[in-house]
């Protein structure tokens, strides 16, 4: 899906951009830990994030409806969460059961 695409590769980060300071996940320790395992050697080896985001589709809704989403970390920040890179992994709906109690 996304290795088909003449941009992406260009995009992928693959290295820390700071030792001093965490700025983004590429300079936090787990990120590190991973890359200096030989992890992300390769354009292929990716890092993903999993997301849900829940919303009511309609003001009157008895339903809730969550995306389940898959963000590629290697991406840069300011495009990693653009609707053209994101992975809508599932949906789950809930119903919402009222239930009501009768006090006596």
């Amino acid at each position: 899906m996304f290795f088909g695409r003449k941009d992406f590769f260009s995009l992928l980060q693959l290295q820390p951009r700071h030792d001093n300071f965490v700025e983004d996940v590429y300079d936090g320790r787990v990120w590190k830990e991973f890359s200096s395992c030989n992890f992300f050697s390769t354009k292929y080896n990716l890092g993903l994030a999993l997301s849900t985001d829940w919303f009511k589709p309609f003001k009157r809704s008895e339903y809730k409806v969550a995306a389940i989403m898959l963000s590629i970390l290697n991406l840069p920040r300011e495009v990693r969460y653009k609707k053209k890179w994101t992975i809508i992994a599932g949906i789950k709906i809930l119903v919402a059961v009222s239930i009501q109690y009768k006090i006596m």
